[in-house]
């Protein structure tokens, strides 16, 4: 009976032994996932968002380069702190047959740190640089890009990016327009900027149109015979017709000052060529 008592006591204490070696386990994995779990919010925590850099580039040497009919000077520089955009490359070239013809490149970089960022940066750069240097070796000017210059925006955290060059062709000239989303770095397209200012494609193409009707050169006045007030209409139509029939992926759009949506745009003219180029605020109706 006795030896029976102590087998029981033995037994227990082994079932004890197992249960709390069990719940010492237990806990130690309980404890080792909440870590991890700790350790893997605190690591999507402190992964940053792309912001500007703060950390100067080693620039290239600033140069002139005189050569028998351009003297070209380009200078670098680094951007200023927190600056969203900035010029890079400011190349100056000067018409030695014409002392008085001057061109100015303000070439710009976008200030984020992202990899889609980083290609249009080098598409950028790359595309100008390219030019200049085809000057400098023929050393004549290049009549389809006289000038850079640009303007940026920044909207409900969207940046707008707009380049203008100019061109022979009077009032003619090229824009490049890019929109980021700051906070990721990546380019977005004419579908999610106007779903950030709540515009429906149908909405934009009313805005666009009513534009179009507004634009002075299609309006006639006292001077005008019937034949010019027909043929402005029929320039105002042509107009129209282009942009009812554009797709909004293919349409330059962007955000001014105003959170404004703009656009650039190749209309039917009513003089010179058979088309000029113009960007325009759709919700005032005005060129800028």
């Amino acid at each position: 009976m006795k030896k029976n008592i102590i087998l029981g006591i033995i037994i227990a204490l082994l079932v004890i032994c197992v249960v709390v070696e069990g719940i010492i386990i237990w806990k130690q994995n309980v404890d080792k996932n909440k870590e991890e779990g700790k350790d893997s919010t605190s690591q999507v925590e402190e992964t940053p968002s792309p912001v500007p850099s703060t950390k100067p580039k080693e620039l290239p040497k600033n140069e002139t380069m005189d050569g028998e009919r351009l003297k070209i000077s380009k200078k670098y520089s680094n951007p200023n702190e927190n600056e969203l955009v900035y010029t890079y490359l400011s190349v100056k070239i000067e018409d030695k047959s014409d002392n008085n013809h001057e061109y100015e490149y303000e070439i710009p970089q976008i200030n984020i740190e992202s990899k889609e960022v980083e290609k249009i940066n080098k598409k950028i750069l790359n595309k100008y640089e390219k030019i200049i240097d085809e000057m400098n070796n023929k050393q004549y000017l290049d009549l389809s890009c006289e000038g850079l210059t640009y303007e940026y925006y920044e909207n409900d955290g969207i940046l707008s990016l707009v380049m203008v060059s100019p061109t022979e062709s009077g009032g003619y000239f090229e824009c490049e327009i890019y929109n980021i989303e700051i906070s990721t770095g990546e380019e977005i397209d004419n579908d999610k900027l106007l779903e950030k200012i709540n515009i429906s494609e149908e909405d934009l193409k009313d805005k666009m149109l009513k534009t179009i009707d507004n634009l002075d050169m299609y309006k006639s006045d006292a001077s005008d015979d019937s034949s010019m007030k027909s043929f402005k209409q029929e320039q105002k139509d042509k107009t129209k017709y282009k942009y009812e029939t554009t797709s909004v992926d293919k349409l330059d759009l962007y955000l001014n000052d105003d959170n404004h949506v703009c656009t650039y745009m190749e209309v039917h003219s009513i003089a010179g060529g058979e088309t000029t180029t113009m960007i325009l605020d759709l919700e005032t109706n005005e060129i800028i």
